[in-house]
């Protein structure tokens, strides 16, 4: 081999050693890395993972956080710190995607080793404050068969008071949670949970208890609104009169009350007891939400209600046909009263112009069931007519009001549950519709339970009625639950009552809804429909998203799936979660081929189901190694510096070892 030639292959081995440092450190890639505490431990595992030491190369910083518990299209967690309950035995894979501010991405996988606690027992129990003195009781109950936990023959209890409840169990033998909801009333209570587990060939049989704390915060105080009257239709540009109350128990309770409309807000002044008015004038037309806030005077509570108004141009306003309303506006419908509670009784009677009916006789009765017990006349009070009654025994009371041609009832409860004859226990409750807006253009199901003495009962028969129909209501899959499809409905206001028999009792409950043309409204911000991509192959696109609800404001909470179709029609699904800052929903969605991709978003919250946006985008996904110029473009000035101390290093070696062949 000549002098030349060992120059030539001098200089390539330099080439080559620098190329590898190039490969190595020109991309300049984050560093992902979590610590975990614990790393092992006994089913159920709570692990918090930490991937605060994550760092990004230069001045870069970490932006997105993406954790991976299980093989799912879209992250478990997106926070810098996370925690997360294992079940499953063994070695638990753990995957982090961290992504920085230029868009490059890393990973990093670890596992969690769960090990089989002691007698295969998993127990866990949780108690949660539910509103109006009731209490969710919730248990995690298993027992470990051939390392896979499951729940046959487990049975899970819970005392309060010296009386003890069965919880229910789950249909899903592998997902055990048990679940109820009992009356505990307003303060600080402890739940005493019993796990009784039965003998298997590996365990004996076995008992668990676990004490749970809850502070139950009590009833809540209700809003009434006494005008505008439901289904309002008002005209633009003319005051509307606001009247409201609040009401807790048997009384009133005085605190401060403000009402907003398209942005327009007005504070209501104090007129009478339980009664405060203001007016508030719409500028804009179409259908609007009027809501209404009241803060009580200790500041414990502070709650909304909405109201639904149809504001009309001069035009509408002359054609609509005004009809006469009468409404039995307090007690609410299916209101639980305790027993010897005095309760107003509280009638709205509105003429066609809007405006209350005043110096008429509106009669009422109160029926126990079916045994009339009052038949008087209701005395006019301000606006309203107001009579009062003392409810002295348990029971299922109607409460009707009649003037001349108009009538309107009610049905509410008196007395807890145990306080009812036995002849009477069973109860029917609509779980949805609730009394809100649903889309004229979405199937509205109708859900209801049927419970007696507390549990839940299957062997009813149970209807529903909705307007002049009649329906049957099928058992679902969840004990006590009927479900039924009313299908597409018609716009306005619907009333449904669901009706349960067994053997020779009767439950009745009521409701009403509305139907309107509103629905949800996505717009997709990224990418934009058409937009071309370009992205590097094993990192992410960014898929975002805005949600509004008819009055074009934010929909928090909403349900948003993303379907991703790609080039092979490989159909991919996430769900995009919702910046609490921003508002906007977003995910991530990794592209592996390069062709049009096909993306369609869907909405939906409650019963409002939003049309789905469908657009196309062209992603063109990089996979050819970057030329050395691109590198260097790239780098910044810490790698740089990097590069140029190893390519020093090594012509320093080669010095030392070659001296007289490097000089000549």
């Amino acid at each position: 081999m000549n002098l030349k030639t060992k120059r030539l292959n001098l200089s390539l081995l330099v080439t080559l050693v620098a190329l590898l440092i190039l490969s190595n450190s020109g991309i300049a890639s984050p560093t992902a890395f979590f610590t975990m505490e614990p790393r092992k431990g006994n089913a159920p595992l709570t692990v918090e993972f930490n991937a605060t030491p994550s760092t990004a190369e230069g001045e870069r910083t970490i932006q997105e956080y993406e954790w991976y518990f299980e093989d799912h299209v879209s992250p478990d967690a997106d926070t810098e710190i996370t925690n997360h309950t294992f079940y499953e035995l063994g070695e638990n894979p753990v995957k982090l995607i961290v992504t920085d501010s230029e868009g490059e991405t890393n990973s990093v996988q670890r596992t969690v080793e769960v090990e089989k606690p002691e007698e295969g027992i998993i127990f866990s129990t949780e108690a949660k404050d539910v509103g109006e003195g009731y209490t969710y009781l919730e248990a995690h109950a298993a027992r470990y068969e051939n390392g896979v936990s499951a729940c046959r023959d487990v049975e899970v209890e819970a005392e309060f008071r010296d009386r003890t409840y069965t919880l229910e169990a789950p249909e899903d033998k592998t997902y055990c949670r048990y679940t109820g909801q009992i009356y505990t009333g307003k303060g600080e209570h402890e739940i005493e949970f019993t796990g009784k587990f039965p003998e298997t060939d590996e365990y004996p049989a076995a008992n668990r208890t676990e004490i749970a704390q809850v502070t139950v915060k009590g009833l809540e105080p209700q809003i009434r609104i006494y005008s505008p009257e439901e289904d309002a239709q008002k005209p633009v540009d003319s005051p509307i009169t606001i009247e409201a109350g609040a009401i807790k128990r048997n009384r009133f309770i005085e605190g401060e009350f403000t009402a907003e409309i398209n942005g327009e807000e007005t504070q209501l002044q104090r007129k009478d007891l339980g009664t405060y008015r203001g007016e508030i004038t719409p500028t804009e037309t179409g259908e609007k939400t009027l809501t209404i806030t009241f803060k009580d005077q200790d500041s414990h509570w502070e709650i909304q209600k909405q109201r639904e108004i149809n504001v009309l141009n001069e035009t509408e306003a002359d054609e609509v046909e005004r009809i006469r309303k009468l409404r039995v506006i307090h007690p609410e419908p299916g209101a639980r009263l305790d027993i010897n509670e005095t309760r107003y009784i509280m009638v709205n009677l509105v003429g066609e112009d809007g405006r209350p009916i005043g110096g008429q006789e509106v009669n009422y009765n109160i029926k126990r069931y079916d045994e009339v017990i009052v038949n008087d006349t209701i005395q006019q009070r301000d606006r309203l007519y107001v009579t009062s009654h003392k409810f002295s025994e348990p029971g299922e009371y109607t409460i009707e009001a009649y003037w001349q041609e108009l009538k309107h009832s009610i049905l509410l409860n008196v007395g807890r549950p145990e306080d009812i004859p036995e002849e009477r226990q069973l109860k029917a409750n609509i779980i949805s519709p609730t009394p809100t807006n649903y889309a004229a253009k979405s199937e509205i199901r109708v859900i209801a339970t049927t419970i007696k003495q507390e549990e839940y009962v299957r062997d009813a028969n149970v209807t529903y009625i909705l307007g002049d129909r009649e329906g049957e209501m099928h058992e679902s899959d969840r004990m006590g639950e009927w479900q039924a499809n009313l299908g597409i409905l018609d716009k306005g206001r619907h009333p449904l009552t669901v009706k349960a028999t067994r053997d020779e009792e009767t439950a009745i409950h009521t409701t009403n809804f509305r139907v309107t043309e509103n629905h949800l409204q996505v717009t997709p911000t990224k990418p934009t429909p058409g937009q071309d991509l370009e992205v590097k192959e094993g990192n992410s696109i960014n898929l975002k998203a805005n949600v509004t609800d008819q009055n074009e404001l934010t929909a928090n909470n909403a349900l948003v799936e993303a379907t991703i179709t790609s080039p092979e029609e490989k159909t991919s699904r996430t769900i995009m979660k919702q910046d609490p800052e921003t508002g906007t929903y977003q995910s991530s969605y990794y592209p592996d081929t390069t062709g049009t991709y096909e993306i369609e978003i869907e909405a939906q919250k409650s019963a409002h189901v939003s049309n789905t946006t469908t657009f196309e985008t062209h992603i063109e996904v990089e996979k050819e190694t970057p030329s050395i110029v691109e590198r260097i473009g790239k780098m910044d000035t810490r790698t740089l510096m990097n590069v140029a101390l190893g390519v020093a290093i090594i012509i320093l070696l080669l010095a030392i070892i070659h001296p007289l062949r490097f000089i000549f």
